[in-house]
């Protein structure tokens, strides 16, 4: 089975690692806001389901 890592390679340039992106894009800190890699990646990660409201949609999307 593919990790993560493997299906998000593209994403993870110039990082070496999940772990490397997230510290190298801010994403450790305390209320900073992500884009949808970022908390499909969390996500994975923390092996749970993370939901967001999209206002726009008016609907919940699931990560």
């Amino acid at each position: 089975m593919r990790t993560i890592e493997h299906q998000l390679r593209s994403w993870l340039t110039p990082y070496n690692s999940v772990k490397d992106y997230i510290a190298g894009e801010g994403m450790d800190k305390n209320y900073t806001w992500a884009g949808d890699i970022k908390v499909l990646t969390m996500a994975d990660l923390l092996n749970v389901c993370i939901f967001s409201y999209n206002e726009s949609g008016n609907e919940w999307v699931r990560y």
